[in-house]
C-alpha cells in the first residue's frame, strides 16, 4: 500500500493538477476518463461494487486505489490517510468526492414500476465520506428525476404530493457541515460529444471554494446561437463513430422474425427520416369509401398506378367448359359461388414477371430480385396457367389462360426510385438508371421513440442495452420487386407500402458494436472492457459522459488557479 500511496501522490508535482477525485461509483470509467483528459485532475480512489467494472476500470487506468466494494459497506481508513498525505504534501490540491449516484430508482425510465427503497438512499450515504474527508468539492451526476426524490407509498411507487421532499432535505444536511451548492442540467452534446445525454449536475462547494460551471462549445442550431456572439459549433453527428461497412441482414426472411415492437419502430423511422415525416402515401393508399374501392369488370378500369391500390379478385371453375361449349368467364365475387364439387376447383392468381428478351431466362418468380430494366418496354406482368404441363404465359394485352390453384396471393410492383420518384407506367420506357442510395437511420428502443438522425448526436445510451440495444438500420433503394402475403401483419404490410412508394428494395438493421458504442459514449480508441458484452453494454451505458466531465473540472480549474494567484 505503501509504493501505491507514492506512486499517486507523484501526480501531483505537476503543477497543472489542482485536484484528487474519490470517484464512489467509477464504473468502466467514465469519470474516470473525463478526469484524465482533463491535465488538471487525478482520480485516487475507485469504489464500485461490481468486479468486472472495476477491473475494466484498472485496465485502463492502473494507478487509482480500486475497491470492489458497496459505498455503504468500504472501510474508510486507508482512504482517509492518503487524502491527509495529499493535504500535507500538496496543500494546493483540492480534494473532490464524485458521486454518480444509481439512478435506475429516480429515473422515469422505470415507468410505473416499484422503486428500490434502499436504492434511493444511497445519497444518504455520503454523509459519513464528508465526515471522515472533508472533501473540498462534492459533486453529484444523476438523472433530472433526482429533484423529484420523496417518499414511496406501501406499493413502492413514489408519492406525487411530496416529490423532492427528500432530495431537499439531503440538500440542507450536507451543506449543514459547510457546503453552499448549486445545481444544472447539461446535455452531453453541448460540449462535443456524439450523444445528447442530458443529466442533472450538482456542485457543493466549502465556503470560501469558487464554483463553476462550463459554457457549451456546440449547439444543436449553431447558425442561430452565433447570432447572439457564442460562435458554437454544431452538435457532432453520430455518422462519424458508426461502421457503415455493417449494414447488418434484411429485416425480412429472419429465422426469428423481429416484433411488432421493433417494427413500429422501423416503420416510423423511415416515414421520419426517409419520407421527411410524410404518410400521405397511406392516406392515397388507403383513402375514399369502401364502395369507392370495388370496380366491376364490366366496366372501364379506373387508372392504374405503379402503387399496388388495386387487385383483382374473382372465381374461376377447373372445368371451365359451358355445356355450350364456351369458356366459362368465371364468377365476379358479388354472385353466388358456384357448386363445389368434391375436387377443389376454385383458384387464386399469382403474379409474376415476364421478359421478351430473345435468350436467356424469361420468367422472375416474384419471390426472385428482378432483373435489370431496359430502355424498351421488355417486362410484363402476365398471369400463371398452372395446369397444364404445357401451358405457357400470356401478356395482361391477351386474355387469361385457365387460373390453377394456388396457395399464395401476391401483389408485385415495379419502381423508378430515382430522388423523389414513385414510379412510372410499365408502358412507357424506363428512365435513367442511377446508383442505389442508402438511407441510414437509428432506432432507439426507449418508450416510443422514432429513433435518431445520423445527422445528429445519438440518443441516451442506457445500461440495459442487452434488452433494448440500440440498432442501425439501412433502408436501400433500388429496383423494387415488393411481395405483400396475406399473412403478413398490419405493420408490415405498412413498411412494404411504404417501400414500393418510395422505391426501398430492401431493409437491413443490425445492433450497435461495442466500438462504436465507446465511441458515442466518448471513450478514446482503444479502451478496454472486461466482461461479457452484456456487461460491456451496461459499463457503456451506466457511464458518465467524459465530456462533460472534462469541460467542467477545467472551467472549475481556471476559478481556482485564479483564487490561488490572488491569495
Amino acid at each position: 500500500m505503501k509504493q501505491k500511496f507514492k506512486t499517486i501522490l507523484s501526480q501531483f508535482r505537476n503543477p497543472d493538477v489542482q485536484f484528487a477525485v474519490v470517484d464512489l461509483f467509477c464504473g468502466g470509467g467514465g469519470t474516470g476518463t473525463g478526469m484524465e483528459s482533463s491535465r488538471h485532475a487525478r482520480v485516487i480512489w475507485c469504489v464500485n461494487h461490481d468486479e468486472n467494472a472495476i477491473l475494466s476500470h484498472s485496465a485502463n487506468y492502473p494507478t487509482p486505489i480500486h475497491s470492489v466494494e458497496k459505498i455503504e459497506e468500504l472501510e474508510l481508513s486507508g482512504l482517509i490517510e492518503l487524502v491527509s498525505q495529499i493535504r500535507e504534501q500538496f496543500p494546493h490540491i483540492k480534494i473532490i468526492l464524485w458521486a454518480s449516484l444509481e439512478c435506475t430508482n429516480f429515473s422515469k425510465a422505470k415507468g410505473g414500476q416499484p422503486r428500490d427503497a434502499d436504492s434511493r438512499t444511497l445519497a444518504e450515504h455520503l454523509y459519513r465520506y464528508v465526515e471522515s474527508v472533508s472533501p473540498d468539492y462534492i459533486q453529484i451526476e444523476n438523472v433530472v428525476e433526482f429533484m423529484s426524490w420523496g417518499p414511496l407509498d406501501d406499493n413502492g411507487k413514489p408519492v406525487s404530493r411530496k416529490n423532492g421532499s427528500e432530495w431537499l432535505k439531503w440538500r440542507e444536511h450536507i451543506n449543514e457541515y459547510g457546503y453552499r451548492d448549486e445545481w444544472r442540467e447539461m446535455n452531453s452534446a453541448n460540449y462535443g460529444a456524439y450523444t445528447s445525454r442530458n443529466r442533472l449536475f450538482g456542485i457543493f462547494a466549502k465556503d470560501g471554494l469558487p464554483i463553476a460551471w462550463p459554457e457549451p462549445t456546440h449547439a444543436r442550431s449553431a447558425n442561430k446561437d452565433s447570432i447572439f456572439g457564442k460562435n458554437l459549433k454544431k452538435w457532432k453527428p453520430v455518422k462519424d463513430c458508426l461502421d457503415f461497412s455493417d449494414e447488418g441482414i434484411s429485416i425480412f426472411g429472419r429465422k426469428k422474425p423481429l416484433v411488432e415492437a421493433t417494427l413500429k419502430r422501423i416503420y416510423a423511422g423511415l416515414v421520419k427520416f426517409v419520407a421527411n415525416g410524410d404518410e400521405s402515401f397511406l392516406q392515397k393508399a388507403y383513402s375514399g369509401s369502401v364502395m369507392d374501392k370495388v370496380v366491376s369488370m364490366d366496366n372501364p378500369h379506373p387508372t392504374i398506378t405503379t402503387i399496388p391500390h388495386e387487385s383483382v379478385v374473382f372465381i374461376t371453375k377447373y372445368n371451365s367448359t359451358q355445356a355450350n361449349g364456351k369458356v366459362s368467364p368465371g364468377h365476379g365475387i358479388n354472385e353466388p359461388c358456384p357448386t363445389i364439387t368434391v375436387q377443389q376447383r376454385l383458384a387464386k392468381t399469382e403474379v409474376i414477371m415476364m421478359k421478351y428478351h430473345g435468350n436467356g431466362e424469361n420468367l422472375v418468380d416474384t419471390e426472385s430480385a428482378c432483373s435489370t430494366l431496359t430502355t424498351k418496354d421488355r417486362i410484363g406482368v402476365v398471369f400463371l396457367d398452372q395446369q397444364y404441363g404445357n401451358s405457357l404465359p400470356a401478356s395482361v394485352e391477351e386474355p387469361a389462360a385457365t387460373l390453377t390453384n394456388n396457395p399464395k396471393l401476391a401483389a408485385c410492383f415495379l419502381m423508378s426510385t430515382q430522388f423523389s420518384n414513385v414510379g412510372s407506367s410499365l408502358d412507357k420506357p424506363s428512365p435513367v438508371i442511377t446508383a442505389n442510395r442508402k438511407h441510414h437511420y437509428l432506432v432507439n428502443p426507449q418508450y416510443a421513440s422514432k429513433g435518431g438522425s445520423i445527422e445528429n448526436p445519438a440518443f441516451t445510451l442506457i445500461a440495459r442495452m442487452d434488452k433494448m440495444p440500440p440498432y442501425i438500420v439501412c433502408a436501400e433503394t433500388g429496383q423494387s420487386a415488393i411481395v405483400i402475403y396475406e399473412t403478413d401483419s398490419e405493420i408490415m404490410k405498412k413498411i412494404k407500402l411504404f417501400m414500393a412508394h418510395y422505391g426501398i428494395v430492401d431493409i437491413k438493421m443490425r445492433m450497435l458494436k461495442i466500438p462504436e458504442l465507446l465511441k458515442i459514449q466518448g471513450f478514446p480508441p482503444g479502451y478496454k472492457l472486461i466482461g461479457t458484452q452484456t456487461d460491456q453494454k451496461k459499463f457503456i451505458g451506466n457511464s458518465v459522459v467524459p465530456a462533460v466531465v472534462t469541460a467542467w473540472i477545467n472551467a472549475l480549474a481556471i476559478k481556482v488557479i485564479k483564487l490561488q494567484q490572488a491569495a
